[in-house]
């Protein structure tokens, strides 16, 4: 059994030996974890799972930035309100509900997003994310 502790929190463990498929699984080569969801063609899943919840996660980074979410440790505090938050980013996050800031802006179309995540998902669904422009010009057949 492998396995990783993170800022003195269990981040993930994995079972030594193969997969179903005959693949080589642990054994010592952490580095090889991620490429087990991509191997079995799994989405939304991923090799790092969270030693206090069931979420798992494809990167190490995004497990370590998870990780924090469970310590009582918060020191980033907002000004606004007084929420207080584990992370950096995720109070900038939050900061921008009450600025109403939208940073992030589509350049296929005129929407503007608080999260760079958001802008993802609406760059991904193609019913969402229609070009700008003046469409209304009329063809005239003589």
């Amino acid at each position: 059994m492998i396995r990783v502790y993170i800022g003195g929190f269990l981040a993930w463990e994995v079972k030594s030996g193969s997969c179903e498929e005959g693949r080589d699984v642990g054994s010592g080569r952490v580095g090889t974890l991620p490429d087990q969801s991509e191997a079995h063609g799994i989405r939304g899943f991923g090799p790092y799972q969270c030693g206090h919840c069931s979420q798992s996660f494809s990167q190490p980074s995004e497990l370590r930035n998870h990780v924090v979410t469970h310590s009582s440790d918060r020191p980033f505090k907002c000004g606004y309100c007084g929420r207080a938050f584990a992370g950096a980013t995720t109070l900038n996050n939050h900061i921008r509900t009450h600025t109403g800031e939208k940073p992030f802006k589509c350049e296929r179309c005129d929407r503007s997003f608080t999260q760079a995540t958001q802008l993802s998902r609406h760059q991904r669904m193609p019913n969402e994310c229609k070009p700008s422009g003046d469409i209304s010009e009329s063809i005239q057949v003589d």
